[in-house]
């Protein structure tokens, strides 16, 4: 039998990362991040948009909403004990059409649920004052300056550093493929027993339901407890006019 790990991590993104970083400070002393690919931050993390999101527009008292507040002040913390980049360039929603007006005004009052109470709504006047290049027709706009960006790699980088630090592991092109439950040693057994641990993380991620299947297969059970359905967004970058 391999030597059994407190902790085994699966997956090497920002949230594996993070977590594997807090679980070191928090005096662990031994604890195991597995990823699949050649090297971390390889899957939807380096996809990141790098945008510190206040949250103004999640849906009020939800686990997202309460979790991207969070985030948000923590990413505020962290950088005042570590340089980390950030921009803070606020952000601008604005209507269109006399029906995004309405929208607006609804944006606005879930915010204030959210507790981002800087958000304010502005004139088509000053919006053009500030934004000139923007396209003729606009109705108003609500300005939300907590928006923020960020490098996304700059992070996720010090979070694997401090962990090796305090005295974690990674072993990287190591895909979590089966496991089941040591009764005899009271642990998981991944891979045939390969890799041993108390307590296993799932931070896979875009793959963090098929993780979930092992458990839900070594315990006999038809229920899926979550299903991942990606999407694909994408972002349009102008440049100015020459």
């Amino acid at each position: 039998m391999s030597s059994v790990y407190d902790i085994i991590i699966v997956g090497g993104g920002i949230v594996g990362l993070g977590v594997f970083r807090q679980l070191t400070l928090n005096g662990f002393q031994s604890i195991l991040l597995l990823e699949k690919s050649s090297q971390i931050l390889t899957g939807a993390s380096s996809g990141n948009s790098g945008i510190l999101h206040t949250g103004f527009d999640a849906v009020p008292h939800t686990l997202e909403s309460k979790l991207v507040k969070r985030g948000y002040h923590l990413y505020q913390s962290f950088r005042q004990d570590v340089e980390l980049p950030i921009k803070k360039i606020g952000a601008y929603l604005i209507a269109w059409k006399e029906d995004d007006l309405q929208i607006l005004k609804e944006v606005k009052d879930t915010a204030h649920q959210n507790d981002v109470l800087d958000i304010a709504e502005i004139s088509s006047t000053m919006l053009y004052e500030r934004e000139p290049l923007l396209r003729h027709g606009a109705l108003a706009a609500l300005h939300i300056p907590g928006e923020s960006v960020v490098d996304p790699l700059t992070l996720p980088l010090i979070l694997l550093m401090h962990g090796k630090i305090f005295g974690g592991h990674i072993q990287t092109n190591v895909e979590v493929i089966n496991g089941d439950y040591d009764y005899k040693n009271q642990c998981w057994a991944l891979n045939d027993g390969q890799y041993c641990s108390r307590i296993v993380v799932n931070c896979a991620g875009l793959y963090g339901d098929i993780v979930e299947q092992i458990r839900i297969k070594q315990q006999k059970s038809s229920t899926n407890t979550f299903t991942i359905q990606p999407r694909m967004g994408q972002f349009s970058v102008y440049s100015p006019p020459p």
